[in-house]
């Protein structure tokens, strides 16, 4: 499935990228509140075909 965006979901924060097949990364800044949260990450082909993400990585910065 070639995939065309990327979205990452917390803190009620919804924010999205366009990605190429030849994109290895997408990176999100997003500022978030002190404490526990739930956290999803998705890619969608842009036809509502979706497949989650594999991995995330969070850095303090």
């Amino acid at each position: 499935m070639p995939l065309k965006k990327a979205t990452i979901s917390i803190q009620g924060i919804e924010e999205s990228c366009e990605i190429k097949n030849s994109d290895v990364v997408a990176i999100f800044t997003i500022s978030l509140k002190k404490g526990k949260t739930n956290l999803q990450a998705w890619f969608s082909d842009g036809d509502n075909a979706y497949t989650s993400a594999y991995y995330i990585e969070i850095y303090l910065i």
